[in-house]
């Protein structure tokens, strides 16, 4: 259903508007768009026009224009939360992935070596930066932003327009995908730290068979070799990993989102 630009009632305006908060509030929170390097200009013509693309969608919802400009300001926060959480949940996903590339730095000796990233707004190493990267490209390589955008498009026929909250039954959810998520960082991290466990055991042995060899000047560089290699073993795993995790976050945020009618 088309809808004219021109001949919008206050009905539709309203909807326009609720869809435009929960878009805004995904685009601003959401990995590589909702980033500080993106304009909120963008983010905000970009909500505009979504918003207006999916405007035949409000009809399924049937919209009621409010009483009054407190009641509209509170249907919009509503909708922006829903927004706001969606992306969010995205964020977390790439939260795991950081969580383990920064226990891997640890481990590594790389994590001395640490410059800022503009797109995190954090100090991170060298390798950090390289992995965040690349999970960012595996993110677009994979649709995830569409993936996000579909999600977006089913919590609007799940959840009528302003009338979203929160429920004790969305927070049990979310600390289990979050419980999920710190297994996946744990999958990731693990292979290389044990590893390098392993390694530091051994040269804990040479240094007290070999007493006059400086076993840290040693360990640091062959370290850093030992823990690239083993992490580049376990790269090609991470698009097959990060795949399914973007398919049960699409089947998740929805079922999230359906808990807040």
């Amino acid at each position: 259903m088309a809808v004219d630009i021109f001949k919008l009632d206050a009905a539709l305006f309203t909807a326009w508007l609720l869809i435009a908060s929960r878009v805004i509030g995904l685009l601003g929170t959401m990995p590589l768009i909702g980033e500080r390097t993106v304009p909120w200009q963008v983010k905000a013509g970009v909500s505009a026009v979504t918003a207006y693309l999916l405007l035949p969608l409000a009809h399924q919802s049937k919209v009621v224009p409010p009483s009054s400009l407190f009641a509209l300001g509170l249907a919009v926060s509503q909708e922006l939360l829903v927004g706001i959480f969606i992306g969010y949940l995205a964020r977390l996903l790439f939260g795991a992935f950081q969580f383990a590339v920064n226990a891997i730095d640890f481990q590594t000796g790389l994590s001395f070596m640490q410059v800022l990233s503009p797109g995190v707004s954090a100090n991170l190493s060298v390798l950090g930066q390289f992995l965040n990267t690349l999970m960012l490209l595996l993110f677009l390589e994979l649709d995830g932003h569409h993936l996000l955008l579909r999600t977006l498009v089913k919590t609007i026929s799940a959840v009528p327009l302003g009338v979203a909250m929160p429920s004790a039954e969305m927070a049990q959810g979310v600390i289990s995908l979050f419980s999920v998520f710190v297994a996946v960082s744990f999958q990731i991290a693990m292979p290389t730290i044990l590893v390098l466990l392993l390694m530091d055991l051994a040269m804990g042995v040479i240094g007290r068979v070999v007493p006059q060899l400086n076993v840290f000047m040693v360990a640091l560089p062959v370290k850093i070799v030992v823990g690239l290699v083993t992490l580049s073993m376990t790269l090609p795993a991470l698009s097959h990993l990060l795949g399914n995790l973007l398919k049960l976050l699409e089947g998740d945020v929805t079922k999230l989102v359906g808990m807040m009618r």
